[in-house]
């Protein structure tokens, strides 16, 4: 993470413009699981107007590092003061579509996670249309969120295997952090993009093939937490 000396006029500033946010509603068809997600769009409409009304900014610039994609993410406020993070993708291809997908994806994630914004889902039009009603979604590879892309069951760890992941990192974390380890996992989990079907952290969407290098960089940020 990265932050200004001093974050006292922009957390003033945020916490106003959180203070009027509506949820982005979900709003995009997901083809796949035949259900909705708040895309891009979505979460920008929700946050632009409380942000730019307060002086605030984001910046979302893709680079790559160390052979890794890496998207930073920046929250400006006009004083001058910042915070702000990176987060790694890895595409689920790596062509133009897969990276376009990966960068889409990041944008959304860390545009909600930097300044609040939850999403709700379109009840008045889920509850007003039935889905013979609907009309059919043009759909791209970028409109699809990667985390609702997953390889079949078979492929990914079992239940004994998120066992040993989760123990091994409680005892790796230092003492006086072992009674929320388990969140600890949980959010780097997300960080690193393994979520299920719903869009949520989890252990089960890690492949096998991934888990002994997903093992070892999570023992890493235990002993670095």
């Amino acid at each position: 993470m990265i932050k200004s000396d001093s974050l006292k006029e922009l957390a003033t500033a945020l916490s106003k413009a959180q203070g009027t946010m509506e949820n982005a509603v979900k709003s995009s068809d997901n083809p796949f699981y035949k259900s909705t997600y708040a895309d891009l769009a979505g979460v920008r409409n929700a946050s632009r107007k409380p942000l730019s009304e307060n002086e605030l900014a984001v910046v979302q610039l893709p680079t790559m590092r160390d052979g890794k994609m890496v998207l930073e993410y920046v929250l400006l406020h006009s004083s001058g003061e910042y915070i702000g993070s990176e987060l790694e993708m890895t595409p689920v291809k790596a062509d133009p579509q897969g990276i376009g997908s990966a960068v889409t994806y990041a944008r959304r994630y860390t545009l909600a996670s930097i300044t609040g914004v939850a999403t709700e889902d379109d009840d008045g039009n889920a509850a007003s249309r039935s889905s013979g009603d609907r009309k059919p979604v043009e759909v791209t590879t970028e409109d699809i969120p990667l985390e609702r892309i997953l390889p079949p069951k078979e492929d990914l760890i079992d239940e004994k295997q998120k066992g040993k992941l989760f123990d091994r990192f409680r005892q790796e974390i230092r003492p006086e952090l072992r009674k929320d380890s388990d969140k600890f996992l949980t959010d780097w989990l997300g960080v690193q993009l393994y979520l299920d079907e719903d869009g949520n952290p989890s252990a089960n969407a890690i492949p096998k093939a991934n888990y002994p290098a997903v093992g070892k960089a999570a023992m890493e940020f235990a002993r670095g937490l």
